[in-house]
């Protein structure tokens, strides 16, 4: 017996083979957040905010988040690289571009 043949124009997608990056690939160097390994490139950073102590921004492709205490802060930088890696499976437009 046979599957049924997938209607045309369906929404199913044919099956593609595409790395998705998860939480386990990205490591804290400090205050920067590196790809797999501590050597690997600066995905993003964590910046103290200049006006308000204990309050924290991202630093993703050139811009910075709003504030957040430390710990938010760290979790909004892995999101927002998650969903940059997982967009285009590479990095895009929110390239910082660090390799530090």
């Amino acid at each position: 017996m046979h599957a049924p043949e997938r209607p045309s124009g369906s929404f199913l997608r044919p099956f593609e083979s595409r790395h998705c990056f998860g939480r386990n690939e990205l490591v804290w160097d400090g205050l920067q957040l590196r790809l797999r390994t501590i050597g690997g490139p600066v995905m993003a950073t964590v910046e103290a905010d200049k006006n308000w102590p204990g309050m924290w921004r991202v630093r993703f492709g050139g811009k910075l988040s709003d504030m957040a205490n430390l710990s938010r802060a760290k979790d909004a930088a892995i999101s927002i690289v998650l969903r940059e890696l997982n967009a285009s499976g590479q990095l895009g437009r929110g390239n910082t571009g660090d390799t530090q």
